[in-house]
């Protein structure tokens, strides 16, 4: 019997591997089961740093975003389960306790996904065109609808001059690291953590000194006479006749400066209060074996160069005739052709319409920021039943989301289902590029609507703007009335990720020590 497996899919660009990157490190510090990547890596922009990648290529004519979605979709295909099940993972779907593991104890044949965070309704309009828009809506639905009528020309041109792009710059690269890109794409992960568990350290120690008066005050003044400092040293350096003379004065003064500081900590330890002590970046860095050199401007280990790729890039561009046109934000040969990654359709969308699409509030807005998203809509119900011939009989159905799932070898006839429609919306115009419309279509088709759901401890959607989620801290959720104290052991981290501010982002971090030392 082959043993469970986690499964990421990811392929494209630099801020989906970055992301993959975070959530399998903390996979690998909770889970004790293999973890398998499923990519496409003539599409991606770095490497994947991982020991056990499957590599399919997907469909030419698709962008990044679909061959995910193809790879995705298509997972029994690449990774076989046998009788014990295996379990898919977006790549923002990320593990925060122990208890991620026994996920593969909750499978139910022929398939195990979590339930949404909304219904029916109120997905919709992230689904589909809406066939008969409210008038507040009837102008973005009439621009994009002429809009994405177009779009498959466009996507055909410009795919094919991404994929010579990226498949050009691969190959550049790899000839100017001759085989160290996976190291130095190591080195650059090492040196993101230790600067996340750095600035953690400056926020404790900011936290620390902020619960007391007295030593806010002493570093007030301090402060100021470190503002004086600087005026005479730019007095003295625009007066080369009296720069020896004040040089003893600007030393003393920053003497005083260092006193006044060394007094507070001193007063604050008489009084038995401990203060987190501030982390010098340097050193703190170069316990770790990196080094900042003032000459480059730059951190070295191991005497390579970090964050090369980006200056590198810049220099790929140039030479090799590549250009960004502004007007149009899309890139372009040397012979006029537009090119770009998986959001030229966003880009273009801009370009054409004026209409902008707002991930934090996950609708498309005018230039004056007006949101046009119907709240609720029945139109995905109807576009099934067009596309599918599948009656989805309940309109306020709690859909399924499709960000965790379990399968096995049982699972086959169902994700042929979904994997195949999903594939045939490609080229629906009224369905835009998702696969939790035709995973719907998917479960009415096989009579699944009534089948168990896996516990929402296993895939927690963190929604930043749900009206009735409420974060009661250290991971807790209260999701609404009738799901109360949740503590996910798989969060999903679909929107907002990386935002320091986000309490629920505090958390994460603070639940891998690998962040936090």
């Amino acid at each position: 019997m082959t043993d469970s497996k986690f499964v990421f899919v990811v392929c494209g660009g630099k801020e989906h591997i970055d992301t993959l990157h975070f959530s399998l490190e903390y996979l690998k510090y909770y889970s004790d089961k293999e973890i398998v990547i499923l990519t496409d890596s003539t599409r991606n922009e770095i490497p994947i740093v991982h020991d056990n990648v499957i590599d399919v290529k997907a469909p030419e004519e698709y962008d990044h975003h679909q061959a995910s979605i193809y790879l995705k979709t298509g997972v029994h295909k690449f990774v076989p389960a046998g009788k014990a099940p295996n379990c898919y993972l977006d790549t923002d779907v990320v593990a925060v306790d122990n208890e991620c593991d026994s996920v593969f104890g909750n499978y139910n044949s022929p398939i195990a996904f979590c339930s949404d965070h909304c219904k029916m309704p109120e997905f919709s309009p992230s689904a589909v065109m809406d066939a008969e828009p409210s008038s507040r809506n009837l102008f973005i639905h009439k621009e994009l609808g002429k809009y994405f009528k177009d779009i498959e020309k466009k996507k055909k041109e410009i795919n094919t001059l991404n994929k010579d792009f990226v498949e050009n710059r691969k190959k550049w690269m790899d000839n100017i690291y001759k085989g160290q890109l996976l190291k130095v794409k190591e080195y650059e992960n090492e040196f993101l953590d230790i600067s996340w568990r750095f600035d953690e350290k400056v926020r404790l120690a900011d936290e620390s000194r902020a619960n007391h008066k007295t030593y806010l005050r002493i570093k007030r003044i301090s402060d100021k006479l470190f503002n004086r400092i600087e005026k005479i040293r730019t007095f003295i350096n625009r007066s080369p006749k009296i720069r020896a003379p004040f040089r003893l004065v600007r030393f003393g003064l920053k003497v005083i400066r260092k006193i006044l500081l060394l007094s507070a900590d001193f007063l604050l330890k008489v009084n038995n209060i401990e203060i987190k002590p501030y982390p010098h970046l340097e050193t703190y860095f170069g316990e770790h074996g990196f080094t900042y050199s003032p000459e480059g401007e730059e951190w070295l280990k191991n005497g390579v160069s970090l964050f090369q790729m980006d200056r590198l890039m810049l220099q790929y561009l140039e030479d090799n005739g590549y250009s960004f046109n502004e007007e149009s934000c899309l890139w372009e040969t040397k012979d006029g052709k537009k090119f770009a990654d998986e959001d030229f359709i966003l880009n273009l969308t801009k370009k054409d319409t004026g209409i902008v699409w707002n991930p934090n509030r996950n609708a498309w807005q005018d230039q004056d920021g007006n949101i046009f998203r119907p709240s609720r809509s029945d139109a995905l119900r109807g576009r099934i039943k067009e596309a599918f011939d599948v009656n989805v009989s309940h309109p306020e159905w709690q859909h399924w989301n499709g960000g965790v799932f379990l399968y096995n070898e049982d699972s086959t006839p169902f994700l042929d289902t979904w994997h195949n429609w999903t594939l045939e919306a490609f080229d629906l115009p009224a369905w835009f590029t998702r696969d939790q419309g035709t995973l719907i279509a998917s479960v009415w088709k096989h009579g699944l609507e009534n089948h168990p759901v896996l516990p929402l401890k296993f895939n927690l959607l963190a929604d930043y703007y749900h009206p009735t989620m409420v974060h009661k801290g250290n991971l807790q959720f209260d999701v609404n009335e009738k799901r109360k104290g949740i503590k996910p052991s798989l969060i999903h981290i679909y929107h907002h990720w990386a935002d320091k501010s986000w309490d629920v982002w505090q958390e994460v971090t603070h639940r891998y020590p690998k962040m936090t030392k």
